[in-house]
């Protein structure tokens, strides 16, 4: 669970950049993670796994309009 200062953290990140842009960031962010995992662990199910989640990530972003 998260803790309020988190939460405020995040609520400040959308406010200030959109709930688009964070999901954005977030989809990034997961496939710089499935590189890191392909690259220094040699795990390709997990690096599948944050690639198929960035790729979700993205599309959810394109269908945001704030």
């Amino acid at each position: 669970m998260w803790n309020p200062k988190d939460r405020e953290t995040l609520e400040g990140l959308i406010d200030t950049h959109s709930l688009m842009e964070v999901t954005e960031a977030l989809a990034v962010i997961a496939e710089e993670k499935a590189d890191h995992v392909r690259v220094n662990w040699q795990d390709k199910s997990l690096a599948e796994s944050w690639h198929r989640d960035a790729a979700h990530l993205e599309k959810v972003a394109l269908r945001l309009e704030n």
